[in-house]
């Protein structure tokens, strides 16, 4: 079950009813009147228009000492823990252990919740050993001082405000899912991520935790994963790649970006969605498709589906793109090969490399017209094709059928006099149609892993 979002009268109302209802201070009809204007003039609808986050607010707000001159969704839930400890701290039993050290103690449990064990509730033997002992001393009872920081970082659920809860036998859980998202994007931008722990972030990050990422104050998180990207090789959604081109750091670096040269993959990836949206774009797409070449498989397939998703998304560069992605093919496909398959009896493509059957993917989708000469593509199955290749670029968005024209005479000016030679050749020699069809398809070596065509 899902709470709907508060309108601005609803909230306004929750927030004037709360503090008025545990605010123990004097002259409580000023302190409610003040602490709404701030919340008007500040703008903070967005913020408070979930119920969760609105009561975190409200309990915020009931102490006068906690600020609320800029205060974003990362301080709403910064202040809200910090209040947490705080009043845990009043017990003197507490104050042995360092609010510093409980509050990473709780971002590793939220990291392993939500990265690891994929639930909200764990009990205290749940907790892995790996976890546990950077946290407890071997020479003493370790289950009790695991439940000592657990209920050190826990309100009674008849308070007002929990950050973690104890239910019935053990159990803990974090009330609501934004608190373990929050305490995740910390520990993302305060560690130092592992390849695997990279991998499972780039796979499930996720507009919640992009809003924390991005909000977090001492360093720019977005860019702080940018950097972390480039020791990472497995795959990485659109979705994350698209988000990390947003940071405002290496958004600052665009000019940078144009000289610099190309040594890792996905940081370039990022690097040329940011050059995409400067006011001239064909600077990012020569240099995207300059990594097509036949000496780098991976470099390939990933500038591959860089250039057709560019094409997908923005019209404006979409023929731009798709001629240089087809005059990279050409220029370093066997041409020889290519052009006996047209020659009768048809010979077959035979496929010897990793780097030739994702050219023939891609050109298979791909038909010749003899009679405007040019070459017709559906770029959504082009991109499909593209996506095949395992440890690149992976996308949930489908697209609708897109279809785009080539002159030959487009592609054929960006190939060498010797390969413009070929091309021209082989295009007018081909017969009108996809170009791998009946007894000119690509034929697949045997191999034990799965094709991609």
């Amino acid at each position: 079950m899902r709470l709907d979002f508060f309108s601005e009268p609803e909230y306004q109302d929750f927030l004037k009813k709360y503090i008025n209802c545990f605010f123990t201070g004097q002259d409580k009809n000023d302190f409610i009147d003040t602490r709404l204007k701030q919340i008007k003039s500040l703008n903070l609808d967005d913020l408070v228009k979930r119920p969760v986050q609105a009561r975190m607010l409200a309990q915020i707000l009931l102490n006068p000492k906690n600020s609320l001159d800029t205060v974003s969704k990362y301080d709403l839930y910064n202040m809200f823990i910090d209040d947490c400890f705080a009043r845990e701290e009043e017990k003197p039993e507490r104050r042995k252990t360092d609010r510093a050290l409980r509050k990473k103690f709780m971002q590793d449990i939220a990291w392993w919740l939500w990265a690891i064990k994929r639930t909200r509730t764990f009990t205290v033997n749940d907790i892995p050993l790996s976890l546990a002992t950077r946290f407890v001393s071997a020479d003493r009872d370790q289950i009790g001082q695991l439940r000592e920081l657990l209920v050190g970082s826990v309100v009674e659920e008849k308070s007002i405000g929990s950050l973690l809860t104890e239910k019935d036998a053990g159990t803990f859980y974090f009330p609501h899912l934004s608190f373990t998202e929050f305490l995740v994007s910390e520990y993302v931008i305060e560690r130092e991520l592992n390849a695997d722990e990279f991998g499972i972030l780039a796979n499930s990050f996720d507009a919640e935790i992009k809003s924390f990422v991005e909000s977090y104050k001492n360093v720019d998180g977005l860019n702080k994963l940018y950097r972390d990207l480039k020791k990472y090789t497995g795959e990485v959604p659109w979705y994350f790649l698209a988000s990390l081109s947003e940071s405002r750091t290496v958004k600052a670096n665009l000019e940078a970006f144009k000289r610099k040269e190309i040594d890792a993959f996905w940081p370039f990836a990022v690097e040329f969605l940011v050059m995409l949206d400067d006011t001239r774009p064909e600077l990012a797409l020569m240099r995207c498709s300059a990594l097509i070449r036949v000496d780098n498989f991976h470099w390939t397939a990933i500038a591959s589906q860089l250039l057709i998703k560019s094409a997908l998304d923005r019209s404006v560069v979409r023929q731009r793109a798709i001629r240089l992605l087809f005059g990279a093919i050409f220029r370093n496909i066997n041409m020889d090969k290519l052009t006996s398959t047209v020659r009768h009896p048809f010979s077959e493509f035979r496929i010897t490399s990793d780097i030739e059957e994702l050219f023939v993917s891609l050109l298979s989708s791909v038909s010749i017209d003899h009679t405007d000469e040019t070459l017709t593509v559906d770029l959504s199955e082009l991109y499909r094709m593209a996506l095949a290749v395992p440890s690149t670029i992976t996308d949930e968005q489908e697209y609708q059928t897109t279809f785009l024209k080539l002159k030959w005479s487009e592609v054929s000016g960006l190939l060498t006099s010797a390969t413009r030679g070929k091309f021209d050749s082989w295009v007018r020699s081909v017969r009108s149609g996809l170009i791998f069809d009946d007894g000119r398809a690509a034929k697949q070596p045997a191999r034990s892993r799965p094709r991609y065509i």
